[in-house]
């Protein structure tokens, strides 16, 4: 028998968005994390120091982004095969600010559009879930 939450998420339009969001969750997430455990190093090195923390703490944001998208994903696949109920309290929260990217590298900068972009396709999707 199939559970409530289970007909709800997959008679919602927004359902057919969180597979693909979580697998370019997965791909932006191996890709920051090449870049920041590869060449984001010496390049962040070079940075004067104000450029430097910007970078490690957008780094830091750009993974607890990724995290959260993925945990969602997870989430929300869970609640379509009925392992979980849906709550209202298991939505993403709004996403964060923007701070001086102009500080950050090019790829770093990349990463951190991209990852915000992403969090507010999730956001979006999440949100029309629950409507």
């Amino acid at each position: 028998m199939e559970s409530r939450s289970t007909s709800l998420n997959t008679a919602n339009p927004a359902a057919a968005s969180v597979d693909p969001i979580y697998a370019e969750a997965l791909k932006l997430a191996d890709a920051a994390r090449g870049y920041f455990d590869g060449p984001g190093i010496a390049e962040r090195a070079q940075l004067p120091e104000a450029a430097r923390t910007a970078t490690a703490l957008e780094s830091l944001r750009i993974t607890t982004r990724l995290i959260a998208i993925v945990s969602w994903g997870l989430l929300q696949q869970a609640i379509r095969n009925g392992e979980v109920a849906a709550h209202a309290d298991r939505r993403l929260s709004l996403p964060d600010v923007d701070v001086a990217l102009d500080l950050l590298p090019a790829r770093a900068r990349g990463l951190a559009v991209a990852s915000r972009d992403l969090f507010a396709r999730a956001h979006a999707a999440d949100m029309a879930l629950a409507a």
